[in-house]
């Protein structure tokens, strides 16, 4: 029996319409269809010509910020969350059902990483992701591939866009520091205030047995109310603020800023330690009661661009772009997209290939292999997730 890694962080310009697919914009129902020659009836099977492989493409309808679209990758159909799915789909998100995202065993993996399209430190390649078409990239989907291994398997757990940016892990010496080079925007509990938030200082010496020792953010800070940055100062924890047997510890804008109770409703950002995992959250989707957000990372630099938390320094609104907290595994772990390229504020696909396995204790459950291929539609409206897929062969043939 395989066994999946349940893996916890411790740690565009739009892509082109598919040319080779008959893909639907959904509201709610099944649309969908199998790419290659014309077909008169969506949903039905083609080989694809020389390929002799086929596969489905369907658009998602994930322009809602607060609700999943869900997909049965077995049928094609978009179904509700109380019936079979596999994928769900939220504005960038995407989620298996799994571990902290669902009842079921769904699990994932990378088996295309795209490696073509980031530099030797994992920065995206703008001239890569500008010219690559989805069509470019149909016979990565349709490759073969090698089995992954054991530990290359993902179940969900909580994620968002703090990550594990935040901090920078010294192997050596087993300390974690602040990665004070990059920064976000933070939307509050109320889902009114924001601030432009950087981690300034952060150390945990996790060969120690001391815990967590001390936080620093940097913080400008937005008002409810307010039409931009009025407050600018540091929020400031030390001796041992988590101790070696794990805790979590909040913290809120108003007033300042300060130290939180964590069951209270009103804290802004969450600072954890738990296991293995070290983590930030913001009070939203899985991690809290709130209405709070996240938008980035960006260099620090371009932060200090910006005057408010909704604009972008060019006058782009940047509202409705935050990000709740929410669960992932294998495409929290390895993004699908790339962000903000030459100061364009749009997703690019970089057409990884991931390989989905519908029931990690069945080995007899189909898997498919799986693209994201756009986030547009034809109007350029962003929040439909353009994903197409095929069913993919078992570990053991």
């Amino acid at each position: 029996m395989r066994q999946t890694k349940s893996q916890q962080s411790l740690m565009n310009k739009p892509g082109n319409r598919l040319a080779l697919c008959l893909t639907l914009a959904l509201s709610g129902s099944l649309a969908g269809c199998f790419s290659s020659s014309d077909s008169d009836s969506p949903g039905n099977g083609s080989d694809n010509g020389d390929n002799d492989t086929e596969y489905q493409a369907i658009t998602l309808d994930a322009t809602d910020s607060d609700q999943w679209t869900h997909l049965n990758l077995d049928n094609g159909e978009v179904v509700s969350a109380e019936q079979d799915w596999h994928i769900a789909a939220r504005r960038t998100d995407l989620k298996l059902n799994g571990g902290a995202s669902g009842e079921a065993d769904v699990v994932g993996a990378l088996i295309q990483a795209q490696e073509d399209y980031y530099d030797d430190e994992g920065n995206p390649d703008p001239n890569i992701f500008l010219n690559r078409q989805a069509d470019d990239e149909l016979d990565t989907l349709l490759a073969e591939f090698d089995e992954p291994d054991d530990q290359d398997w993902y179940r969900e757990h909580i994620t968002n866009a703090f990550d594990d940016d935040w901090y920078l892990y010294d192997p050596a010496s087993g300390n974690m520091e602040a990665n004070s080079n990059l920064g976000w925007l933070v939307r509050g509990h109320d889902g009114e205030s924001y601030a432009a938030l950087v981690v300034e200082d952060f150390l945990f010496r996790t060969r120690a047995g001391e815990g967590v020792e001390a936080i620093e953010f940097d913080l400008r800070v937005q008002p409810a109310g307010a039409s931009g940055f009025e407050q600018t100062f540091s929020l400031r924890e030390d001796d041992g603020i988590i101790p070696a047997s794990g805790g979590v510890v909040c913290f809120h804008f108003a007033d300042n800023g300060g130290s939180s109770d964590c069951s209270s409703d009103d804290w802004d950002v969450q600072l954890g330690f738990e296991g293995r995992d070290v983590f930030l959250r913001s009070n939203s989707g899985p991690s809290g009661p709130g209405q709070g957000g996240l938008f980035g990372p960006m260099d620090r630099d371009d932060l200090d661009e910006y005057q408010e938390a909704t604009y972008t320094p060019g006058g782009q609104s940047i509202a409705h772009h935050y990000s709740a907290d929410t669960t992932g595994g294998v495409f929290a772990e390895h993004s699908w997209y790339a962000y903000n390229l030459e100061g364009r504020h749009q997703l690019w696909p970089n057409y990884r290939v991931y390989l989905i396995d519908s029931d990690e204790n069945q080995d007899d459950a189909p898997r498919y292999a799986l693209q994201v291929t756009d986030y547009y539609d034809d109007a350029g409206e962003s929040g439909h997730v353009s994903l197409r897929y095929r069913e993919a062969p078992g570990e053991d043939e």
